[in-house]
């Protein structure tokens, strides 16, 4: 009977146990002691579990059981109250047995995504006849039976638990979203259904697109946040490092930029939550390109100090693609670096001057700034420090300041050969006059003296100041006497007069435009090749000449030199003929034979002559220009005497 209770009551601890002789009928499972032993002082329940035969008894004190009786191993005094009628009830109690039925039923549960779940079923007073089902999603298909796993659902489906104590225990192997759904364990013997809902809950899995995107200035973007989770997430988006434009239109998954700016650029974030961690992010870059802009990092007029050893100024300038900066003087397309550096700083510098910036696929913007030198004048070098007059005429000396402020005044200071001081401001003094005007730079003073006289000859000095300070130049001035003036510049004419005579004289002379008559003969007899030049002597009779004997020296034509002729040789063998000078030797290409067999003309100035042992050299009584030239000397021997491979040598 479900629900008997037995409350024993003593005055000391007892001791109770409860048990069965008997097994269930048609049942595989031996009946079994439910409720163990147990000491107390006060009451104590028990519920019974369906038995065939239930035999029980309580005591206090020691006891020991044998068989269905108690036998107590010492006698102690005990109240038991226990009312007789329990007695009769619990010896007339018979369990019935209805059937089958839900020990534990599968219960609704949530597994997160990828881990292992288990579903709980067991069923008391199965038949040995019948299996346990188990259905599930989709749609409530089969999934087994005993232990025995549907194929589609092998692998990551199986059954777990003590099957003689009707365990029946569904397992899920890495849960995935087609996991979720209603489950059902049941039987034929049971006319009511265990079901129970298994929800897999999946943390947000975050996609956006694009990921980068480069974007024009004042054009619009969507960027969409794909989210994949169970249950479905909240979406939310964020600008890592600032705040989202006032432009933004978060629509959840989708985030729209209207007309995007320069500052809108970053990096943005997407958001996912639905309560399972860990939360889902996704992240977008945003490239903004746009025209470069120059940062208010100067003033339109800079003011420098005069002289100081070096001054920079820098552009900072920004845009997409990166730009590049560099500086250009005004009227100029000479560029200078970024930053702008002046060094040393003098009023040469001054001027306007333009921050320029480019950027790829953009045109170029610039910023212009005037650079203002102030500090003490500074006087120019731009006029001769040394001048030379006539005595009678006049002189002007220019002293150029460059200054800002404007010199407060610029003193002329004349010291003459005696050391004496004069000084002149603006104005005329005698034969002196100053006056000044104005430049773009500062200020210009110019002194005059006219008609000048020798003791006006000296040092002028100018002198510039202002609050700053101030600088001087020094001027010489040379007065000459007029006569000695005329004299020296009849001197210097007639030097470079002859010195021009001279130089045409030998131009022209080396031009051959003069003293050149000689002869342009032309052969009509055309050869195989032209003939080499080489050098050949010409005899000089120099007993005519410097009253030396005659054929001591040799004229070379070519070079134009006197050199000792060689001595006569007795030794000579006939039949090998050449000079005494080898190096003057050569061996002359092949003739043809029609120039070889053409007669010479005899020519009266120029007649051989003997001057040794096989030795001849010409003589030429004069030298005209036309004997210029080639001299052949061919020694040949009588015809009847030539040896065998007798040849011709021939020198020049």
């Amino acid at each position: 009977m479900w629900g008997f209770q037995v409350v024993p009551r003593c005055n000391h601890p007892c001791r109770t146990r409860w048990w069965s002789d008997s097994t269930y009928a048609n049942s595989s499972v031996s009946c079994r002691i439910w409720a163990g032993a147990f000491q107390t002082s006060g009451a104590s329940v028990y519920k019974l579990r369906p038995l065939s035969q239930l035999l029980w008894t309580v005591s206090c004190g020691n006891f020991l059981k044998t068989g269905n009786n108690v036998k107590d191993n010492m006698p102690v005094a005990t109240d038991l109250v226990v009312s007789a009628v329990f007695w009769v009830l619990a010896l007339s109690v018979v369990l019935k047995v209805d059937g089958a039925s839900y020990r534990e039923r599968p219960k609704s549960s949530d597994v997160l995504k990828g881990d292992t779940v288990t579903l709980h079923c067991t069923i008391d007073g199965l038949p040995p006849s019948e299996m346990v089902q188990w259905y599930g999603p989709p749609d409530m298909r089969h999934i087994s039976s005993g232990n025995v796993i549907a194929k589609r659902f092998k692998g990551r489906y199986r059954i777990l638990g003590d099957t003689s104590r009707g365990e029946h225990n569904l397992q899920i192997l890495r849960a995935a979203n087609s996991d979720e759904g209603d489950y059902r364990c049941s039987t034929l013997s049971l006319d009511e259904t265990a079901d129970a809902t298994l929800t897999v809950v999946d943390p947000p899995t975050v996609t956006v697109t694009p990921k980068t995107s480069r974007v024009m200035e004042g054009e619009s973007l969507n960027v969409t946040c794909h989210v994949d989770s169970n249950p479905p997430a909240d979406v939310d988006w964020r600008k890592v490092g600032h705040a989202l434009p006032f432009r933004v239109d978060n629509r959840g998954q989708v985030l729209h930029l209207d007309r995007v700016s320069s500052s809108d650029a970053g990096i943005y974030q997407c958001i996912a939550e639905n309560g399972i961690p860990p939360d889902g992010y996704g992240t977008f870059k945003l490239e903004v390109l746009f025209t470069p802009r120059i940062r208010q990092t100067f003033d339109t007029k800079v003011s420098v100090l005069y002289g100081q050893d070096g001054f920079s100024l820098e552009c900072v300038a920004e845009g997409n693609p990166r730009p590049q900066v560099r500086w250009r003087r005004q009227n100029t397309e000479l560029y200078m670096g970024n930053p702008l550096v002046l060094s040393p700083v003098n009023y040469d510098v001054e001027g306007k001057y333009a921050c320029v910036a480019t950027s790829p696929g953009f045109a170029s913007v610039d910023k212009e700034t005037f650079i203002d030198v102030v500090g003490r004048p500074e006087v120019r070098d731009s006029s001769l420090s040394t001048l030379t007059i006539v005595e009678g005429g006049d002189a002007t000396l220019i002293c150029e300041v460059a200054s800002d402020p404007v010199p407060d005044g610029i003193t002329w200071f004349w010291r003459d050969s005696n050391g004496k001081e004069t000084i002149y401001t603006a104005g005329i003094t005698e034969h002196v006059a100053v006056r000044e005007e104005r430049t773009i730079k500062g200020v210009k003073s110019l002194l005059t003296v006219s008609t000048a006289a020798l003791d006006q000859a000296g040092n002028y000095m100018c002198r510039a100041s202002n609050m700053f300070g101030s600088d001087q130049k020094d001027f010489r001035l040379e007065v000459q006497d007029s006569h000695l003036t005329l004299i020296i510049v009849i001197a210097v004419t007639t030097v470079i007069s002859l010195l021009a005579v001279i130089v045409g004289v030998c131009i022209v002379k080396k031009k051959g435009w003069i003293c050149d008559d000689r002869d342009s003969e032309t052969s009509s007899v055309s050869v195989s090749r032209p003939v080499p030049p080489v050098p050949g002597p010409d005899m000089v009779d120099r007993e005519e000449r410097d009253g030396k004997p005659e054929g001591l020296y040799e004229y070379d034509v070519n070079n134009g030199t006197l050199k000792p002729r060689p001595p006569p040789r007795l030794d000579k063998d006939p039949y090998s003929i050449g000079l005494s000078y080898p190096r003057l030797v050569n061996v002359l290409p092949s003739y043809a034979t029609v120039e070889r067999d053409q007669p010479k003309s005899p020519d009266p100035d120029l007649q051989p002559r003997p001057s040794g042992d096989g030795e001849c050299a010409p003589s030429i009584t004069e030298l005209p220009p036309r004997h210029s030239g080639l001299f052949e000397c061919k020694a040949v021997d009588n015809p009847s005497q030539r040896p065998p491979g007798y040849n011709e040598i021939h020198a020049f």
